[in-house]
């Protein structure tokens, strides 16, 4: 039995806390199965992005300050990733209501990239087709 048919099926989850800075993203051990009918003919995943998204904007820190190797399921974002100030993600740790009103934008551009990477690399690290399920916190809002 594989890692994923192990997580599958145990639902094993880690935190950030658990996991800590480990270089690269392992995603699926932050996902767990989603029965959702119909399927579409993809893996469903439900993730908790309090959980997720501080860890990929490590993770994006990490491949922009050149700790990791950038992998090629995400090269199609690593210009928009550089073209953002390293405030940025910064600011995508804040809660909308916490950022002021003239960083709005880069924060949800930076947020929306979080998004991507993150859907990028679980669907490289499944192998095959998925639909994420994100869970609702204010917090994570555009």
């Amino acid at each position: 039995m594989g890692l994923f048919d192990f997580l599958r099926e145990n639902d094993v989850r880690r935190t950030q806390e658990d996991l800590g800075d480990i270089g690269p993203l392992d995603a699926r051990v932050y996902c767990q199965p989603y029965d959702r009918q119909p399927s579409g003919g993809r893996n469903w995943f439900q993730v908790d992005p309090d959980v997720v998204y501080p860890r990929t904007i490590r993770y994006i820190r990490q491949l922009v300050s050149g700790e990791l190797e950038n992998p090629m399921c995400i090269s199609l974002y690593m210009a928009p990733i550089r073209a953002l100030p390293a405030s940025a993600w910064s600011l995508a740790g804040l809660a909308k209501g916490e950022t002021a009103p003239g960083d709005l934008k880069m924060r949800e551009t930076a947020l929306e990239l979080v998004r991507l990477v993150f859907t990028a690399v679980l669907r490289d690290q499944v192998g095959e087709s998925i639909g994420l399920r994100i869970l609702k916190r204010e917090r994570w809002r555009l």
